[in-house]
C-alpha cells in the first residue's frame, strides 16, 4: 500500500483471506494527482496503515489507542488536512469541522453512529434514531433517511411489542408451571397424610381386635377350665384325695361345685370341709401348692387326675396337670 503512494497512485481494492493470509491490493493512477491525498485502513481491532498528511493530533490518539489494546471503531477524513472526526474505546473525537456541526456533535447524548461532509459543506449527522442535516442536503435524500428511520423505528416498536408479548407469555407459563408443582406436591402431601392415618387407623383396628381376642381367649381358658372339671367326671359325691387337705388316700368327697368353680370338699371320716377354687394359677401369687386326685368313674376316664392347685385362705386355684390311665 506504501508503493502504491509512492508510485503516484490511489488504491481501488484491498482482499485479505484470513486462513492462508493471503493478500490483494489494486491501485490506480490519477490522471490529475497533486500529491494531497490522504487515507487509513483499519486493520483488526485497533490496526491501521495511513498514506499522505495525517493530522498529527488523530495519529497520536490512534497510536495510543494501539498500545493500549483498545478498539478503532471507525475513522473520517475529509476535504482540509486537519479535518476527521474518530470513534473509539474512549469516546469521540474531531477537528476542524466548523461551528455549527460542532454544536450539533456536542449536544446530543445518544450515540454518534456516522458523520459525512460532503465537498460544498453540507453535512450529516447519523445517530441511532434520528439523522442531522445542514447546509443543501437535498431534500429526496433527507425523505429517504427519515423514510428509513421511521421504518426502522416502528419495526423495533413491533419488536418490543412481541419481545414484551413473549416476556408476558413466558411469565404466565411459569407461573403456571409453578402452580401446578405446587397443586402437586400438595396433593402429594394429602395423600401422604391420608395414607399416615389409614395406617395409623390400621394399627388401632389390629390392636382392638388383638385385645378382643385376649379377652375371648381369657374367657375361653376360664370356660376351658369349668368344661375340663365336668369332662372329666368331677362330679358331687366323687371320691377324690387332695394332696393338703387330705390324710389318706381317697378321703375326701366332693360335696358340691360352684359355677364360679369353687368345689367344696369334705372328709366324713375326720368331719372336716374345704373349699377350692378351679381356676388359672397363672393369676394367682400364692406360695402354698397342693395336688387335687380325682378318681376315674368308669374304663374311658384315666384311673388318676392330677391338679395342681395352689391354696390362700383356704380357696385354691387348679390345673390339670397329669392323667393316668387305667
Amino acid at each position: 500500500m506504501n508503493n502504491i503512494s509512492n508510485k503516484g497512485r490511489y488504491g481501488t481494492d484491498v482482499s485479505f483471506e484470513s486462513t492462508s493470509g493471503q493478500w490483494y491490493v489494486e491501485g490506480q493512477k490519477r490522471d490529475d494527482y497533486n500529491g494531497s491525498d490522504r487515507w487509513i485502513i483499519l486493520l483488526g481491532a485497533n490496526g491501521y496503515q495511513y498514506s499522505g498528511v495525517i493530522d498529527s493530533e488523530l495519529l497520536l490518539r490512534m497510536n495510543r489507542i494501539n498500545k493500549r489494546n483498545k478498539i478503532i471503531n471507525y475513522i473520517r477524513l475529509f476535504g482540509g488536512t486537519n479535518q476527521y472526526f474518530i470513534s473509539d474505546s474512549e469516546g469521540t473525537e474531531w477537528n476542524g469541522l466548523g461551528e455549527g456541526i460542532d454544536e450539533e456533535l456536542i449536544g446530543g447524548k445518544d450515540k454518534i453512529l456516522d458523520v459525512v461532509i460532503a465537498g460544498d459543506g453540507s453535512w450529516i449527522i447519523v445517530r441511532p434514531n434520528r439523522i442531522i442535516t445542514r447546509h443543501g442536503v437535498s431534500t429526496e435524500l433527507t425523505n429517504k433517511l427519515r423514510q428509513f428511520y421511521r421504518n426502522h423505528q416502528q419495526r423495533q416498536q413491533m419488536r418490543a411489542a412481541k419481545i414484551k408479548i413473549h416476556d408476558l407469555a413466558q411469565k404466565i407459563l411459569i407461573q403456571l408451571i409453578q402452580r401446578e408443582r405446587h397443586n402437586e406436591e400438595q396433593r402429594e402431601a394429602d395423600r401422604q397424610e391420608s395414607a399416615r392415618k389409614e395406617h395409623e387407623e390400621e394399627v388401632r383396628r389390629q390392636a382392638e381386635r388383638k385385645e378382643l381376642e385376649m379377652k375371648l381367649k381369657r374367657k375361653w381358658d376360664e370356660a376351658d377350665v369349668f368344661r375340663q372339671i365336668h369332662t372329666k367326671r368331677l362330679k358331687t359325691m366323687v371320691r377324690v384325695t387332695a394332696v393338703g387337705f387330705s390324710s389318706a388316700p381317697g378321703d375326701a368327697i366332693v360335696k358340691g361345685i360352684g359355677r364360679d368353680g369353687t368345689i367344696e370338699l369334705i372328709k366324713p371320716l375326720c368331719q372336716e370341709e374345704g373349699i377350692i377354687t378351679i381356676k388359672d394359677p397363672r393369676k394367682d401369687d400364692s406360695s402354698h401348692i397342693f395336688t387335687l386326685m380325682c378318681l376315674a368313674s368308669d374304663k374311658y376316664e384315666a384311673a388318676i387326675s392330677l391338679y395342681h392347685c395352689a391354696c390362700h385362705d383356704s380357696t385354691c386355684h387348679c390345673t390339670r396337670a397329669l392323667a393316668i390311665g387305667n
